[in-house]
């Protein structure tokens, strides 16, 4: 420590500090609990880790007592100790961070720590520290969930009849206020501050029959998704879109289709797996996983159904065979395989000559005129119903998937 301290505050502390005062016994020992006031003050957010659901953070912890040993005349200034062997004299009180991870007790330039002792006896320590600890996460709201960081404090070896704690203020201090620091927006990019506080009072925790209080300072927080939108959800949309395009393309186009397909459906899980992997394992799914696995079923029901049209299509122009006619020798003609001339000839249309030759080519051969048509049949109707249904699943999905997970 390279803080100086003035003769005075060393003469006024020994000043004040009875002849039988002892650090180690707390103020009104064996007659009344002493009520410590605990406040704490975000100055920045260091990490917050998705994958190990934890959070650290810089803040100024404060608590504040009344100690009747330390009363003197209200004439008195005020005595603000800073060196840690003054602050050693003083009967502090034993609160410590349950659930924390690490903790940092700041000290560059100087040890960043503080006591003040009113003329009333009223003591207050602020003590700056950089703590890492447990960050609640609801994952299977992911990317729409709401984070909420709970730090407890309790005291280690001072139970609810030595010392009982209550949270008077929590707060983050913003750029352009009051406080030892502005807060780093830089610092929490993927997050938003909901609110800084705390849910209840003292709660009790029996150990070994004694009761400990403990309180907690809350942090909640907000994901921001837009990192997602651009990298996960358009691109994934994107394919889902580019999947329904292969419908209006020909039925012959049998390996374009599925080239295409199959690559929207590729693209479609690298995103779903790169998008998650800062996330911790567990059996959890997460609304991630709800869009892209809907993105990849809708990928696939368009492969199946290219695949189905065009194993109709081929089962039909087996109906088809190509001949060459035994009278005349003429060009290759086409007749059919059964009498109900259900003919599927693909480019053909009606009126072409080749059907003209069909026809003749029928009525020599069985001596009775027959009609011969194209049917374009059942490939054709798959695809137009599911042109038309294929978009009004896609719009239903994303609307539904929108109200539920409230993107």
């Amino acid at each position: 420590s390279i803080l100086p301290r003035t003769t005075a505050q060393v003469q006024s502390l020994n000043k004040i500090l009875p002849a039988d005062y002892d650090r180690d016994i707390r103020p009104d020992d064996g007659m009344r609990p002493v009520d410590v006031e605990i406040s704490a003050f975000i100055a920045r957010v260091d990490e917050l880790s998705t994958k190990n659901m934890e959070i650290r953070l810089d803040m100024t912890f404060r608590e504040a007592w009344s100690d009747p040993r330390l009363r003197r005349s209200s004439n008195e200034s005020l005595i603000i100790l800073r060196r840690d062997e003054d602050i050693e004299k003083l009967w502090i009180p034993d609160t410590y961070f349950v659930n924390a991870h690490d903790v940092v007790d700041m000290d560059h330039p100087f040890n960043n720590r503080m006591v003040t002792i009113e003329t009333t006896g009223r003591v207050s320590t602020s003590r700056r520290f950089n703590v890492r600890f447990p960050c609640g996460m609801d994952l299977t709201h992911f990317p729409s969930d709401t984070p909420s960081c709970s730090l407890v404090v309790s005291t280690y070896g001072s139970n609810k009849d030595d010392l009982k704690l209550k949270v008077t203020k929590v707060a983050v201090v913003e750029p352009g206020t009051d406080g030892p620091h502005g807060f780093l927006k830089d610092h929490l990019s993927e997050f938003d501050i909901i609110s800084a506080g705390y849910d209840h009072p003292e709660v009790d925790v029996t150990v070994d029959t004694k009761n400990y209080g403990y309180v907690t300072i809350d942090l909640h927080l907000r994901r921001l998704k837009g990192r997602y939108i651009t990298k996960v959800y358009i691109p994934s949309l994107s394919f889902v879109i580019l999947a329904y395009l292969t419908f209006w393309m020909a039925q012959s186009a049998i390996v374009a289709r599925t080239i295409l397909l199959m690559g929207c459906y590729g693209l479609t899980c690298w995103l779903s797996v790169t998008a998650e992997g800062d996330l911790p394992r567990g059996s959890f799914t997460s609304s991630m996983d709800v869009w892209c696995g809907f993105c990849l079923t809708f990928i696939f029901f368009a492969l199946v159904e290219t695949l189905v049209v065009h194993v109709l299509q081929t089962r039909q122009d087996e109906q088809v065979r190509e001949f060459r006619n035994p009278r005349t020798d003429e060009s290759p003609i086409y007749r059919v395989k059964d009498e109900s001339v259900d003919l599927v000839l693909g480019s053909i249309i009606e009126g072409d000559p080749v059907l003209s030759q069909v026809q003749e080519e029928l009525v020599k051969s069985r001596g009775t005129d027959h009609t011969v048509y194209v049917n374009r049949g059942l490939c054709e109707t798959i695809d137009k119903f599911t042109r038309i249904g294929y978009p009004i699943a896609v719009v239903v999905f994303v609307v539904v998937y929108a109200i539920g997970y409230s993107v």
